[in-house]
């Protein structure tokens, strides 16, 4: 007469076979979850690098020739003047220096403005950062010269 149940053997290959397609799941699951968190860290990086690109974009659009505000171009630093809106909310736009800047030391791009009145009296703009994990910044110019006609 046969005893009905499992041997030691079928269980411990029961047990092997269980663990295996556990540990099978689980380093899928892991390596899924990790993927998407450098996805989602990737995306958030381009998000806040093409914002900030926009924003310089716009502001470079309305760059005019000013006499107390110079453009200043260097290799990873940008100043120019430009209109932005009034502090006071009045819909009005005011001659304005706004920098752009590349922090070596914490590896961000920086944006000052300075009003026209801070420029005449020689106060600084509090810099903001724009974006951050900027590997490398570097702006370049091109101007166009006219010969008097």
């Amino acid at each position: 007469m046969r005893n009905k149940g499992f041997t030691l053997i079928e269980l411990l290959v029961a047990i092997l076979i269980f663990s295996t397609v556990a540990v099978a799941i689980y380093s899928t699951f892991s390596t899924g979850l990790i993927a998407w968190k450098k996805g989602e860290e990737s995306g958030r990086l381009y998000q806040e690098a093409r914002l900030a690109l926009n924003k310089m974009a716009l502001e470079l659009r309305n760059a005019f020739p000013h006499s107390n505000i110079r453009f200043i171009g260097k290799a990873n630093e940008l100043y120019f003047p430009t209109l932005l809106p009034s502090p006071e909310e009045n819909g009005q736009l005011q001659p304005s220096r706004v920098t752009y800047y590349y922090l070596d030391d914490n590896r961000s791009l920086q944006r000052q403005e300075e009003s026209l009145r801070m420029v005449l009296s020689g106060e600084i703009g509090e810099a903001k950062e724009l974006a951050s994990s900027v590997r490398e910044l570097n702006f370049s110019y091109g101007y166009e010269y006219y010969e008097g006609e």
